[in-house]
């Protein structure tokens, strides 16, 4: 790799805008664990040739791996434009969606993908039948946060009929309107915690995952004892696959509240999943 390295750099000396030289440097810098040099390289070969969908799909893959999905959405698209049978363009594009919950979408682009490439067909559906699975279980996992929150909505005081109308509008899924009456009820009363509790369901519902880590987050760190937001927080970090942040959030909870039996249920597989921790 220094060889090659070495021998592009001087070749661009020779001629800075030579489009091989800078992909294959790209190409050298991912795997030097650069990221942010590669995907300067494949800009730069973009400015010459904006068509180009190798250094479009490289960049997207560069930004995955930065962490930057949303960012990457884009690079993908702009292949779809220019070439409407990129397979693994369909396949990022899904994958993204399907780790950010927005199922729709992430369904979509696996149909899409067994349109434009049939070997993918299994694969597709295998990934399709996942979305609806983890679908379900963020819709369950929602229902059973609303039950930390009040044990029924019959048991709400008839002056919370402004909260009481929140959990019944996430209940039936209709999270734009959970997520406007929470802002509604943060104006009022910033401090709100019911409120944010709804806010964060809202978002999660809404297929916005990491705005509802960030809302849960916040109201943590106004009430570090908030057994409401640890157990989202862990939910969350549990669908998007992220267990060692999820056996966090709730094992705190089991500190404040040892009997909460979804949290010591959500451990229990969590480390089964996870067998270099403590059974």
């Amino acid at each position: 790799i220094e060889q090659a390295e070495k021998a592009y750099t001087e070749a661009l000396k020779l001629y800075e805008g030579h489009s091989f030289t800078r992909f294959n440097l790209g190409i050298i810098r991912m795997q030097e664990g650069h990221p942010t040099e590669a995907i300067q390289e494949w800009k730069t070969v973009l400015e010459n040739n904006p068509t180009d969908v190798e250094a479009l799909f490289n960049i997207g893959v560069a930004l995955v791996h930065l962490n930057q999905r949303k960012e990457a959405i884009n690079f993908f698209m702009r292949i779809i434009e220019i070439d409407k049978k990129y397979a693994l363009a369909y396949q990022n594009l899904a994958v993204i969606y399907r780790d950010h919950s927005d199922f729709d979408n992430a369904r979509f682009y696996f149909n899409k993908l067994k349109e434009v490439d049939s070997t993918y067909s299994e694969a597709s559906e295998i990934e399709i039948e996942n979305c609806n699975r983890l679908e379900a279980k963020e819709k369950e996992s929602l229902k059973d946060a609303i039950g930390t929150s009040s044990n029924s909505l019959s048991d709400l005081m008839l002056d919370d009929s402004e909260y009481s109308n929140a959990l019944l509008a996430i209940v039936e899924e209709r999270f734009d309107e959970a997520m406007e009456i929470a802002e509604k009820m943060l104006e009022t009363s910033p401090n709100d915690g019911q409120a944010y509790v709804v806010k964060g369901q809202a978002q999660r519902g809404l297929g916005k995952p990491h705005a509802a880590i960030a809302t849960f987050t916040h109201m943590l760190s106004k009430n570090p004892r908030s057994t409401e937001a640890m157990y989202n927080l862990g939910e969350i970090f549990q669908s998007l696959g992220q267990l060692e942040k999820a056996l966090e959030y709730f094992e705190r909870l089991i500190e404040c509240d040892p009997e909460h039996s979804i949290a010591l249920q959500n451990i229990q597989e969590i480390r089964e999943k996870l067998p270099h921790r403590r059974l």
